[in-house]
């Protein structure tokens, strides 16, 4: 993890140069670096190692995904076949019975 120099003797004078008091520039000062040395930074590097990582698992929930899909798929289309049979031979039935009706 890279470090962030901070320097706050440039700090505390740009402030002083604004107006403020020694005293008050320099509780501010203390103030930023305390607040910058509590920070963690990314760096490229962490982004990189993020980013390679979160590509596998974007690969790895697609190919699930796939998997799912084509499950489901392969279930609907044995349903929609039985489907297709069972509305056959309603209509041949139904074709029968007016058949038998007017002939």
């Amino acid at each position: 993890m890279a470090t962030i120099a901070f320097d706050t003797h440039k700090f505390v004078r740009t402030i002083k140069e604004s107006g403020l008091p020694e005293n008050q520039a320099e509780a501010i000062a203390e103030a930023f670096r305390a607040a910058q040395v509590e920070a963690d930074p990314v760096t490229k590097t962490d982004l990189r190692a993020h980013d390679t990582d979160l590509r596998y698992a974007l690969q790895e929930t697609e190919q699930r995904l796939k998997a799912q899909i084509d499950l489901l798929r392969s279930d609907l289309t044995g349903k929609f076949t039985l489907l297709q049979w069972m509305l056959g031979l309603l209509l041949a039935g139904v074709a029968s019975l007016v058949i038998k009706a007017f002939f």
